[in-house]
């Protein structure tokens, strides 16, 4: 009895443990109400991070994502797919959160979307003397 007891209490703490991430975490997008472009952005970006998070146990391991920042970054993208959009300048950044609510991996957009990266940006090269 006393087994079947903990199994019950270890099952509780799971569920509990899984959905505080859901309960404490909104998605970040409402803090960019006041630009319906950085809006816009951030809303994409949120799509972009599920769906590079889209297979079962990411979703069980990481389920929650938050839009930490959104950036407007002149010429940051390089000519190709993505150069052209209409939000092209613009980058944001997706941070994923475990069990708990920990913070966890990060996802770089950028490009209007059409650019992801688990990576940080490089920084730009400094020139001069």
């Amino acid at each position: 009895m006393r087994a079947v007891g903990g199994v019950i209490s270890f099952g509780y703490l799971l569920v509990f443990a899984w959905s505080l991430p859901l309960w404490l975490l909104d998605d970040g997008v409402n803090q960019y109400q006041h630009d319906p472009t950085m809006y816009a952005v951030a809303q994409r970006a949120v799509q972009d991070a599920w769906m590079h998070n889209d297979n079962p146990i990411g979703r069980l391991l990481m389920p929650a994502a938050r839009v930490v920042s959104v950036t407007k970054v002149p010429g940051h993208c390089p000519s190709g797919p993505g150069a052209d959009q209409p939000y092209a300048e613009y980058r944001a950044r997706v941070r994923y959160y475990t069990v708990f609510a920990i913070p966890a991996a990060t996802l770089y957009v950028s490009c209007g979307g059409w650019r992801w990266s688990k990576y940080p940006p490089a920084a730009p090269a400094l020139s001069g003397a």
